[in-house]
């Protein structure tokens, strides 16, 4: 079994404990034959990664259920895949003919898989933010990093049946993933804009502050920007 086949797999292990009416929305896998046969006019080869992915389940048949990736509430078809590609070339957008859009927000942005390549990076496209960049290295480094987020509780359901994420959690799975976009800050530190001085070694509220402040002028400066009070 590949790795992408068990993460996949894991996946739909959480949702069978968690979410029921999800794993029963998902329809099932397409044979390596039928996705030839539904793939047979597309100018790029199919990744290997592809025919993994639709040999899991063929896209969900619900979209009020759940995310296979939170966030992304449409994982479309195969043939929904195809009839956007289509839509997306013909509507003059600055569409990558090699990009295949796999999963969507509300169409608001969306995950494209690269076709015609060994290697099929993951790319992130928000149209309206202007954003086009690839987020994972493959399509199983992003269910990887998803199977780990479900199964350590960094994804979870509330007490009303939405889900939730740990922001610090998962971007720690996501790092060890080598995700590859911008991680929100999780923790507290706080930045000094201001550079180090000689001042900065010294209590000006002590009584000698100005002898002793005298006498730091005159040693060796901390840095080069240390000439500055």
């Amino acid at each position: 079994m590949s790795l992408l086949t068990d993460a996949l797999d894991r996946i739909e292990t959480w949702f069978v404990s968690h979410q029921p009416e999800f794993a029963l929305s998902l329809a099932p896998g397409l044979t390596r034959q039928e996705i030839d046969a539904i793939v047979e006019n597309f100018p790029y080869r199919f990744p290997e990664e592809l025919y993994e992915f639709y040999g899991w389940h063929n896209g969900c048949q619900s979209l009020s259920c759940g995310y296979v990736v939170p966030k992304f509430d449409n994982f479309f078809s195969l043939q929904e895949a195809l009839k956007w590609y289509a839509d997306f070339l013909s509507w003059g957008f600055d569409w990558n003919p090699q990009w295949l859009t796999i999963l969507d927000f509300n169409g608001d942005y969306r995950y494209a898989i690269v076709t015609g390549e060994d290697s099929a990076p993951v790319w992130f496209i928000d149209p309206e933010c202007g954003i086009e960049e690839i987020r994972w290295d493959s399509l199983t480094d992003l269910m990887l990093a998803t199977a780990e987020c479900y199964e350590t509780g960094a994804y979870d359901l509330d007490d009303e049946g939405y889900m939730e994420t740990d922001e610090q959690k998962v971007a720690e799975i996501h790092r060890k993933y080598n995700y590859r976009g911008r991680v929100k800050s999780t923790t507290n530190e706080s930045y000094n804009p201001e550079p180090q001085t000689v001042a900065s070694e010294v209590d000006l509220s002590h009584p000698n502050a100005l002898e002793e402040l005298i006498q730091a002028l005159q040693a060796a400066p901390l840095n080069p920007d240390a000439g500055i009070l």
